[in-house]
């Protein structure tokens, strides 16, 4: 919870932010015909935002902090399963100071629910998996913790179909009746129906068109650094994980935990196979995305992977437990030690988009009458900024069509001005920092000061222009939208209340702001 409002909500934060002022047909209607991710996390937020009554910047954070929680304590009962109370402490610890879980644990996405009940539902499938003759309550156990996972993100179905593959690898191998494989994932499949016509919509959304690049080849480089929280750290992970792989015993029973590592019905029979298998876990999360985002629309994102910190917390842990006596302490100190420095000193540097900053900028030197203008060349995040800026005050959005005429144009910009006898004008660019000024603004405001911003600029404008004035360091004239109207209006629901200023929590100074990891 430390920091955990040092910095403010980015677009997608207050993305979530509006969806929680939907009503419930409102958000479904939403979820089906714009946004691109299952219905789980936003239902809960919606939900959750009525229930405490609010949606400031701690409401919205508080839940992902809780899942974040509740991930560690569902890795160390995992571990416990798999190897033992030993390895399990040790990948709790683990998971407990990683950076990257620390961050999305501080972010009100869906990223620390999806490692929570990806988590649980491996945990339920090992208990429903190691039985030769489940229970039913099992058997139902992990059939709703797979829809969980499934509707919570387009990683949580890979992790299921991970999962069916595992066990159709035990069908073929005998090791469980087919008839068990169909009633179960039959079930689950019959539990997604009636999402699947929402599925296939935002699938073809994606297709035409997303924001992630396309991943390089060596791009697990990367994602390993991210997900230790250094490039030390990730080499540590890789030498743990390799050591846990090559110490493992090769036959059945050589270790304290001999009795947790199942019973025939498994696909394995030796501790190196059930390593083997975690390290599949991860692998299969990563790789199969990258195969489809190099030969289709890209969906691979490090986050949307946080999964893969559950097997790389485990084999990390087991590999620690291999070294000798008081060495596997130590070095689990050291490794501590190194992921409290990288998470702790990162906060001293901001990384989220500044729509916060940028608005009680706005609001602290603002004169009265002086105008307060939106402009973003795509859409309309006029209900963004809305969420910082005081009710009183009056936001101008400013849209452009293809043929670069802007509504208000130049003319009712200025007889607006003339009507609040404005002297100044403050252009909030969040997200659109390339280009020149709005089409026709140059030929009467000029820009006396720029500011910028994480993702964003913000230029204070005085009358008089001279046709020339630019963004610092930007290339071509701003990018026109497809058509004559914004096209994409984000709506700021007016039927629920505004989180209250304390809550919106505008600053004056600078705060102790923290450091993310790239999204």
């Amino acid at each position: 919870m430390a920091f955990v409002t040092s910095e403010g909500l980015w677009f997608d934060e207050l993305y979530i932010a509006m969806q929680s002022r939907m009503s419930f047909r409102e958000l479904l209607q939403h979820l089906a015909n714009e946004d691109v991710h299952p219905p789980l996390y936003p239902l809960l937020m919606l939900g959750w935002s009525r229930l405490v009554g609010s949606t400031g910047e701690l409401s919205l954070r508080l839940p992902s902090a809780l899942f974040g929680a509740l991930s560690v304590a569902a890795v160390y009962a995992l571990g416990q399963r798999m190897f033992g109370p030993a390895t399990a402490r040790l990948a709790a610890g683990w998971l407990a100071v990683n950076a990257f879980a620390i961050h999305y644990s501080q972010e009100a996405r869906s990223y620390s629910l999806l490692l929570l009940l990806s988590t649980v539902a491996v945990l339920a499938w090992y208990q429903w998996a190691r039985q030769a003759a489940p229970s039913l309550g099992d058997a139902l156990l992990y059939g709703v913790a797979a829809l969980l996972v499934a509707y919570t993100h387009l990683f949580g179905m890979l992790l299921v179909a991970f999962l069916g593959l595992t066990d159709l690898a035990r069908v073929l191998r005998r090791r469980m009746p087919g008839r068990r494989l169909l009633g179960t994932y039959g079930g689950i499949a019959l539990g997604m129906a009636p999402w699947g016509p929402c599925l296939w919509s935002q699938a073809t959304r994606v297709q035409q068109g997303f924001w992630i690049p396309r991943p390089e080849v060596l791009f697990w480089v990367d994602y390993l650094r991210q997900y230790a929280g250094h490039a030390l750290l990730g080499l540590a992970a890789l030498g743990a994980s390799a050591l846990a792989l090559w110490g493992a015993p090769r036959t059945r029973g050589a270790e304290e935990d001999a009795p947790s590592q199942g019973s025939p019905s498994l696909p394995w029979t030796r501790e190196s196979a059930m390593l083997a298998w975690l390290l599949l876990w991860g692998v299969f999360l990563l790789g199969v995305p990258f195969v489809l985002s190099r030969v289709g629309q890209p969906i691979l994102h490090a986050k949307s992977a946080i999964a893969v910190l559950a097997p790389m917390a485990l084999l990390s842990a087991r590999g620690m437990t291999r070294l000798p006596g008081a060495w596997s302490g130590a070095v689990a100190a050291v490794w501590a030690f190194g992921s409290l420095a990288v998470t702790t000193l990162g906060y001293r540097t901001y990384e989220r988009e500044q729509w916060r900053e940028m608005v009680t900028t706005v609001e602290r030197e603002r004169a009265p009458t002086d105008l307060v203008v939106a402009y973003h060349p795509r859409y309309d995040p006029s209900a963004f900024y809305r969420y910082y800026l005081d009710p009183a005050t009056e936001l101008v959005m400013l849209c452009c069509d293809s043929q670069e005429t802007c509504a208000p144009g130049d003319a009712q910009l200025e007889a607006l001005a003339a009507h609040h006898g404005a002297k100044q004008l403050w252009l909030l660019r969040m997200r659109a920092v390339a280009g020149a000024l709005p089409p026709g603004l140059e030929h009467s405001w000029r820009v006396v000061e720029s500011r910028r911003f994480n993702g964003g600029i913000l230029q204070r404008l005085v009358q008089g222009g001279d046709g020339t004035a630019r963004v610092e360091g930007a290339g071509s004239p701003s990018s026109p939208v497809l058509s004559g109207r914004c096209p994409h209006v984000l709506h700021w629901h007016p039927a629920a209340p505004r989180p209250r200023l304390s809550e919106r929590r505008p600053t004056t100074g600078r705060a102790w702001p923290r450091r993310g990891l790239p999204r």
